[in-house]
């Protein structure tokens, strides 16, 4: 599963990268400060699920996502957000959650847990000491 985590405040960027690694510490995390660097970086990487802060200075939250949904309309969106006035726009979005700061482990968790498109991990590629090749799903 690839995750990016964005917020353009540092300290709130740890936090929800540090929770989001400690709720699923075998998957690929890749954060942003900059609302355009996760658009550049989302161009050419599929992303699974974003967590987004709602308000990030020159873009919103909303409008990543919006972006998002256009390249990959499965993505699952959280918002991470101190505010509830954003809800509604978030809803009309069909989000997969919405985190209230601070994130904890517990609150990633959840959200991943219940996924709005659930992730399902590519096959993996085994072969036998004979050379035979089988998938594992």
């Amino acid at each position: 599963m690839k995750i990016i985590a964005a917020d353009d405040e540092a300290l709130a960027l740890q936090s929800l990268e540090k929770a989001i690694r400690a709720a699923k510490p075998e998957e690929e995390v890749v954060s942003f400060q900059e609302p355009e660097e996760v658009l550049e970086y989302a161009k050419g990487h599929p992303v699974d699920v974003a967590f987004l802060d709602v308000e990030m200075g020159t873009m919103t939250g909303i409008e990543v996502a919006k972006q998002l949904k256009v390249w990959y309309p499965k993505v699952n969106i959280v918002f991470v957000t101190g505010y509830d006035k954003y809800m509604a726009q978030a809803i009309e979005l069909r989000m997969s959650g919405y985190v209230t700061k601070p994130a904890t482990k517990e609150k990633i968790l959840i959200e991943l847990e219940d996924l709005k498109h659930p992730v399902t991990p590519p096959p993996k590629k085994y072969e036998s000491f004979d050379g035979e090749v089988f998938w594992k799903f």
